[in-house]
């Protein structure tokens, strides 16, 4: 309505492109994506689950994607936050109220780690500033962190 466009109108927007159909607006102001980055799919690893759940995401940055989990696996926080920005591994970094923040989230961290390194290599690389990670995500975002044994990890 009018020009604001939600999330769930820009996901479609976004597979459609990727799909190559065309999409026309009233209003060419109100684009919420002009260049957009292509759908790929994407493996996320959630406890308790003997195999992976692939699903549709972004890739904003060599090795971080953005995704909306899905809504049999949301509860608790999730509900609000259902975007996550995750590692290539499948792990969930953060969880977000709407794309546009985990897609922020993603360009603030992108330059703090070669993130197309297996997880195990980040976090034992002592070279890696985890404090300047969280800070950056704290003070710039506004994303809950994913860590320990929840969501995203084996």
């Amino acid at each position: 309505m009018g020009n604001y466009i939600g999330d769930s109108t820009r996901a479609e927007i976004r597979c459609a492109r990727s799909l190559g159909k065309p999409v026309r607006f009233t209003h060419p102001a109100v684009d919420p994506d002009p260049v957009s980055l292509p759908l790929v799919p994407y493996k996320l690893v959630i406890p308790g689950f003997d195999r992976a759940v692939t699903l549709p995401a972004i890739e904003p940055a060599p090795g971080l994607f953005v995704y909306e989990l899905p809504l049999e696996h949301r509860e608790g926080d999730s509900v609000a936050n259902p975007w996550r920005l995750g590692h290539h591994s499948g792990k969930a970094l953060a969880a977000f109220p709407s794309e546009d923040d985990a897609l922020r989230a993603a360009r603030e961290v992108a330059n703090l780690a070669d993130w197309t390194r297996p997880a195990d290599d980040l976090r034992a690389d002592a070279d890696f500033d985890l404090e300047r990670y969280f800070l950056r995500m704290e003070v710039r975002t506004n994303g809950l962190f994913i860590l320990g044994t929840r969501e995203g990890t084996r």
